[in-house]
């Protein structure tokens, strides 16, 4: 069943997750793999995305492109051809280890 109407009440949880790879898959785009993600499990449906913290007040949203039989680790390819805030962040800052 497909709800009528959007409900306004629902509050976005909030996760961490560990940068595990950040892998440019070719000119324009890059596969950002994440893990450690808590809190756990992390359930999610195809089609979902996530947002990233990507400064200190900005957030931009990324489609998951992972497995969703996967709940430890999670997939995000982003297109990083042009100059962006979300796009800087994904080039420059999102690395092994660092926590989004």
């Amino acid at each position: 069943m497909v709800p009528s109407r959007i409900d306004m009440n629902i509050v976005p949880k909030k996760y961490s997750a560990k940068v595990l790879n950040n892998e440019r898959i070719n000119e324009r785009d890059i596969k950002i793999t994440f893990g450690e993600i808590t809190p756990a499990p992390f359930a999610f449906n195809p089609g979902q995305f996530i947002n990233i913290k990507v400064s200190e007040h900005a957030y931009r949203s990324y489609s998951i492109a992972s497995d969703s039989g996967n709940p430890k680790t999670l997939e995000t390819v982003a297109s990083v051809s042009h100059e962006g805030v979300g796009a800087n962040y994904l080039k420059s800052s999102a690395h092994p280890d660092d926590l989004p």
